[in-house]
């Protein structure tokens, strides 16, 4: 079983969750360890010698990684010429010393120094890459989940013109084993162009449509199969990845923070995942709804996604089917794609969020946070929220679910909805001692219910079915210390918890 950490368990705790993410949402996976204990294989997707990846003028390579660890030099992508070892032409970007590496050949090498240890997390955590290459401006530019991380003034001023190497993810074009990458790769995407801080920021956090303006090749690895690694750009350029048969390698579930195709035509699109900045949890903004996640350091399988419609005023449009008195929402309305098990605070601010906005001074019953799954539904009313405070509305302890949300209010009480919250459990379970220093019991267990429990690696460990209604001691003195992922299944509910064992 390939142990690619809790990113394997999200397609199966969305069910506790009430919606579903996306199965395409995929990312290309090597478990170092598993690949280190047997035979080293070398891994690596060869897109062939296209001269589509010949640019001769400026270019832009970006993606998003998660690497068993930044401090190593690896190479993640590149084409170089070096049959002859000159390296006199050619490109190559990767990490070291937790910064972007990048290394072009025009035929004189172009580098941004690096100078120390950079801003990459050393291990679990999702980073956004970016290499600029412009001829334009005679740079080369390195980003950072959007942010600059070095610049160098590029001499002589020229492109980059290969004929007959490859175009090759996750190693080093010219070397098959010494820089081999190891961790998760997605949305691997190649640009004929130099794009702005602007351009990657403002679609680093969803997926494209494939056909934007100076895209060259778009690898998401959502169809990828086997050895087929589907370009999903304009040119159709495939890639085939090497050993695709080995136990370490996968296409498995991303942990990536990045959204569908429904969060390009959105205004204000941020991301709450965790990664090196002191509110790395949060999503904070001034169009009136801001989210504070339950992130915690190292949990890169939870992310938030959200965007905003950016409309303005109220409207009586696409109430609850409870028929409140008076209705009005706001016409604005933010749209959240998130991985399962992320919970967290939604704040609603009156002045911001769009104009005209509803009266305060109703009682906190007649307001309600609203929800709907797509655009064409009507709301269902999620939650009632706290104690406002110069208009602004809190919503806490709140599971966080995919999907479209307002805020509305009623002439007299809102009558809030069950129809999602009743999805997540339809029993209550209780796991204790918790932490635990040899083995827990679960409470409410029924005949039939099935027990996996999962390492801090998504490896799992152990698997128990219920033969009885009686509480179900399970034992963990066998594993080593630290925390676990208990998921239980039956036909009427889904539900996780995480145990620790110290």
């Amino acid at each position: 079983m390939k142990t690619r950490l809790l990113i394997l368990l999200l397609a199966v705790f969305a069910l506790q969750r009430g919606y579903s993410q996306s199965p395409e949402n995929k990312s290309w996976s090597i478990d170092y360890n598993v690949w280190n204990d047997n035979d080293t294989p070398a891994l690596n997707i060869n897109c062939g010698t296209d001269p589509v990846f010949d640019f001769q003028d400026d270019f832009t390579i970006e993606l998003w990684v998660r690497a068993w660890n930044f401090i190593e030099n690896r190479k993640v992508i590149g084409k170089v010429n070096a049959d002859d070892d000159t390296f006199d032409n050619g490109y190559v970007m990767g990490f070291i010393e937790g910064q972007v590496y990048t290394e072009c050949f025009n035929p004189t090498l172009q580098q941004v120094p690096i100078t120390g240890s950079g801003t990459m997390p050393i291990d679990s955590a999702y980073v956004h890459m970016t290499s600029v290459y412009s001829v334009t401006n005679s740079k080369l530019y390195n980003y950072i989940n959007g942010e600059l991380s070095g610049e160098a003034d590029m001499f002589p001023s020229a492109g980059v013109s290969i004929e007959l190497s490859s175009f090759i993810i996750g190693n080093a074009p010219w070397d098959a084993v010494s820089f081999q990458f190891y961790g998760d790769l997605d949305e691997i995407r190649v640009w004929d162009k130099a794009l702005t801080q602007e351009e990657i920021k403002s679609r680093m956090h969803f997926k494209l449509m494939g056909n934007e303006d100076d895209l060259l090749a778009y690898y998401p690895f959502d169809d990828a199969s086997g050895s087929t690694v589907p370009d999903n750009g304009p040119n159709g350029i495939d890639g085939t990845l090497s050993n695709s048969d080995h136990i370490s390698v996968g296409f498995e579930l991303s942990g990536a923070p990045v959204a569908d195709v429904a969060m390009s035509s959105l205004e204000e699109v941020q991301a709450a995942w965790y990664n090196t900045e002191e509110n790395f949890h949060r999503i904070s903004s001034d169009n009136g709804m801001s989210v504070i996640t339950d992130v915690l350091e190292n949990e890169y399988w939870k992310y938030l996604v959200m965007g905003n419609t950016n409309a303005v005023g109220i409207t009586p449009d696409n109430a609850p089917s409870t028929n409140p008195v008076d209705f009005n929402r706001t016409a604005r309305e933010w749209y959240v794609k998130c991985a399962p098990d992320v919970s967290g605070t939604f704040t609603v601010d009156l002045v911001e969020a769009g104009g005209g906005l509803i009266q305060d001074s109703f009682d906190l019953d007649q307001y309600a946070l609203l929800w709907r799954a797509n655009l064409e539904d009507n709301f269902i009313a999620l939650a009632h929220p706290t104690s406002p405070i110069d208009g602004i509305f809190q919503f806490q302890n709140f599971d966080f679910q995919d999907g479209y949300y307002a805020f509305g209010v009623s002439g007299q009480t809102f009558e809030i909805q069950t129809g999602i919250e009743e999805l997540k459990t339809a029993r209550n379970f209780g796991f204790y001692p918790n932490p635990t220093s040899e083995h827990f019991t679960i409470s409410g267990i029924n005949t039939g219910d099935k027990v996996n429990i999962y390492n801090t690696l998504g490896a799992l460990v152990k698997t128990i079915t219920s033969t009885s209604n009686n509480d179900l001691r399970i034992e963990l003195a066998d594993q080593p210390k630290g925390s676990f992922i208990v998921h239980i299944q039956s036909k009427d509910t889904s539900f996780t918890q995480r145990i620790i064992l110290q």
